[in-house]
Order: structure tokens, then sequence, then C-alpha cells
């Protein structure tokens, strides 16, 4: 199934038509390409739809076929003469009906395509979602680490000013406890990487005993496009909307068919007759006698020569071989008509196919409001993951740092203006703008993921930076 996982992963980088040269294509790495492109190979689900689709196709040229001919064979048992008859009937519909079928049978090739790309990007969808949660474990255990180094360095400074007699036992126990709590935070951390490695293979179609690799960085997603772009997009390019519109036209060429159901059929066909095979009435040989009789269906003159015996035997038996001699095989064109004389049925079928379009329209609508919610869901996750990334990196995170760095440098020399609480108080700020940083990217990349499937694929930037920006400046536009 290779050719299967191709085909979604290039349909998947597919952006829509109407978006500029791209910068960069929306966050992912060669690690989590690996694993999109596997997902497609490997999913049963996708599998089935493909299968689906190309059954779909398969309909179309029996649609646009007609139906088979009807050929009969009569033979006459009973009858005098040993005679056959053959005949052979096509049956022909109506004029376009052919045409309107394989044209309704494309729609639904079409919807059972848009139904592949639906599974396609749910699927991937869920991996990425999975990955960049599973990215964010690695992040915080990582972070975590960083900070129970720093509060080790803080033990040893408060060992050794305990040591002199300028701290109090109380510190160092404080330390202490402080150092357990995190170490049993990164312990927390630690024990849930089984969970988040067996819900990303479970995804990939893995066996969930396997722990996966720690995933690669992945960049941040693209800014998002404004949002009425982004709501032009998802209503051309949403593959659930896709199979919409081919279920309208489905529909609609559905009530067309109805109506040439009104229409009458035609049959067309050849009858062919055997007359040679005409054999002697069963009085001609009292008529004739027995021996005049046999030479005449034997076809011996001589035999009949020599069993002529008066005049009327000879007159019968040449009227008898005049006949059989012009006798020729019948052909006959037969042309026939349905008659659609049942009209209730007629437009009981036109009245159920225009409700089920009706149908099929309000189910778009229906789908058009839910992803118009979903698109501004996720717009709304990465702005705001974005506004609270960009705060505590360029913000918070630095004067955090700035805060720990100053308040320990004077504790450290034996400044009393640095109290043992105010470091400690500088160091869980700090641990805490880390971590909600990496959780703003994880926001970022999870929202991110989501707006891809609403849209139908990846987008790119609407500009391209001169110089290198900051990594994420997402805004509403």
């Amino acid at each position: 199934m290779i050719h299967l996982a191709v085909l979604l992963l290039l349909a998947a980088t597919e952006k829509p038509p109407e978006a500029p040269a791209p910068p960069h294509i929306a966050a992912v790495n060669d690690e989590l390409q690996a694993y999109l492109l596997e997902a497609a190979e490997n999913s049963p689900k996708l599998q089935m739809r493909y299968a689906e689709w190309k059954a779909a196709l398969a309909r179309i040229p029996q649609a646009t076929a007609l139906d088979d001919p009807q050929f009969a064979y009569t033979s006459f048992l009973q009858s005098s003469e040993s005679r056959f008859k053959a005949s052979i009937m096509q049956m022909f519909p109506w004029f376009g009906t052919l045409r309107v079928r394989g044209e309704q049978a494309g729609a639904e090739a079409e919807a059972a395509l848009a139904r592949l790309y639906v599974e396609r990007n749910m699927l991937f969808q869920e991996i990425k979602e999975a990955y960049f949660e599973y990215a964010f474990l690695h992040d915080s255990l990582e972070t975590t680490q960083r900070q129970m180094d720093i509060l080790k360095d803080m033990e040893d400074i408060v060992s050794a000013r305990y040591g002199v007699g300028i701290s109090e036992e109380a510190d160092v126990l404080r330390v202490q406890i402080e150092q357990s709590e995190l170490e049993d935070q990164y312990n927390q951390f630690l024990q849930q990487r089984p969970v988040f490695s067996a819900r990303l293979a479970s995804a990939l179609g893995r066996e969930t005993a396997e722990v996966l690799p720690w995933p690669q960085p992945a960049p941040a997603p693209p800014s998002p496009p404004p949002v009425p772009l982004v709501m032009a997009w998802l209503r051309t390019q949403n593959p659930l909307l896709q199979e919409s519109e081919a279920l309208i036209e489905g529909r609609q060429h559905e009530i067309e068919l109805a109506k040439k159901r009104g229409r009458p059929n035609i049959s067309v066909g050849l009858e062919f007759e055997d007359m040679k095979s005409m054999t002697m009435p069963p009085e001609w040989p009292y008529m004739l006698g027995v021996d005049t009789a046999r030479g005449i269906v034997s076809g011996d003159a001589a035999m009949i020569a020599a069993a002529r015996s008066d005049a009327i035997s000879e007159s019968i038996a040449e009227i008898y071989m005049s006949e059989r001699n012009r006798a020729r095989d019948e052909v006959m064109l037969t042309v026939g008509f349905s008659l659609p004389v049942w009209r209730k049925r007629v437009r009981a079928s036109v009245e159920e196919a225009r409700q089920m379009e009706q149908a099929a329209v309000a189910d778009k609508r229906d789908r058009m409001l839910e992803l118009d919610v979903e698109a501004r869901m996720a717009l709304f996750d990465m702005q705001d993951g974005a506004r609270r990334f960009n705060l505590y990196r360029d913000v918070l995170l630095p004067r955090a740092q700035q805060t720990y760095d100053s308040l320990q440098g004077r504790y450290a020399s034996g400044d009393t203006t640095a109290g043992f609480l105010d470091v400690l108080g500088s160091v869980q700020a700090l641990l805490n703008t880390e971590l909600e940083q990496v959780r703003a990217l994880r926001d970022i990349q999870i929202g991110g993921a989501r707006l891809e499937r609403v849209l139908g694929g990846p987008w790119t930037e609407q500009e391209e930076a001169e110089s290198s920006p900051p990594p994420i400046t997402i805004v509403e536009k």
C-alpha cells in the first residue's frame, strides 16, 4: 500500500490555490514526516477508505454501460415442420440516461475520495497531537532537570552558609524539601512516558509495548491566515464540505434520473426464422404413393420418375418441389417501447430525490457551521498560545532569570538584603515560567494541527520576512 501512503502524504502537503509562495510549510520535522508516512501506509481505516474509493471508480463504467442483450431460441417441437426461430433484443434507455448515470457514479466516487481525505486528516491530527504531547513531556522533564540542578547548587550554598553559622538549619531543610518535591514531579513526568508513547504508537498502528524515542524538536507552525481567508479556505478545501458538495451533485443527478424514468425505454431486436426445413404434409404420401414421397423427401429424381404412375402424382410432386425450392429464411426487425403509464410512481420518485437533495444541502450547512466553530477555536488556541509564549520568552523568562541570578549572587556573597525565601521563590518562579513557555509552545502546535485539519491541509506564511524573526509571532489580523 505504499502508493496509498505517497498519495495521501502528497495530498496533505498541498496548499490552497489562493495561498502565496511558501517560505516554509507547516510545522513538521523529518521524524514526524516519517511517522505520517508510516501511518498512511499501515492504517486499516485508510486502507478501507481507499478500497471504497477504488470500488466507486469501478462503478462508473458499469453505470454508463447498456444492459445485457437478451437472446431467445424457439424450437417447434410438435409442428408438422422441423423449424426453429432465434431472436436477440437490446434495451436502450431514454436519451441522456447513460450520461447522467455516469455523472452520478462520478459524484459518488468524488464523495468516496473526500471521505478518504477526511480520514487522513483526522489520523494526521491524532498523530501530531500525540507527538506534540510527547514532546511537551520531554521538554517538561528537561526543564525540571535543570531546576533540580539549580536547587543542588543552592543547597551547596546554603550548606556552606550554615557551616559558618550564617544560615539556619531550617534553610537547609527547606531546600531539601523543595528538592524532594521537584524530584517527585520529575518522577511523575517520567512515569507518564509509557502512556504518551503508547498513545503515539497506537496512532501509528504499532504495538504499544515498545517505548518510542523522545521526539525531535519541531518548529512552531507559521502564522495562520486572517480569519476571513481561513473561512474562505475551509469552504473550498475541507474534505467534509467537498464530500457534501459531491453528495449534493449526486442528488441532483438522481432527480434528473427520476425524471427520465418517466420516459419510455426503447427496445430493438432481430428475429430469424428457419423456413427451408419444410416437411411433406402427412396426407401426401397417400396421394403420391410411398415411393414417390420417399423420392421427393430424399431429392432422388430417378426414384421420383420411376414411381410416377399417373398425372396426379406428377403434378403434386412438381408443386411441392417448386414450393420447397422457393422457400427462404425470414429475418424480422422488432422495435418496442416501454409504457411508463404509472405517473404517480414517477412523481414520487422525483419528490424523493428532491427531498434527499434538500437533506444533503442541510447537512452541508450543518457541517459548515461546525467547521467555523472549530476553526475559530483552533485560531484562538494558536493566538493565545503565541501570546503566552511571546510573553514568557521576551518578558517573564528573562526577568525571572535575571531575578534569580541577582538574588542568588547576593545571597552567595552574604548580602543580608537577599533573604533565603526570596532566592527560593525566584527558583520556583523560574521553573514555572519555563514550564509555561513549553506548554504554550505545545498549545500552538496542537492548535496548528487542528487548524490544518479544518483547512484540509497546511498553510504558508502570508509575508516572508527579510531578517530572521522570532520563531513565534501570531497575531489577530
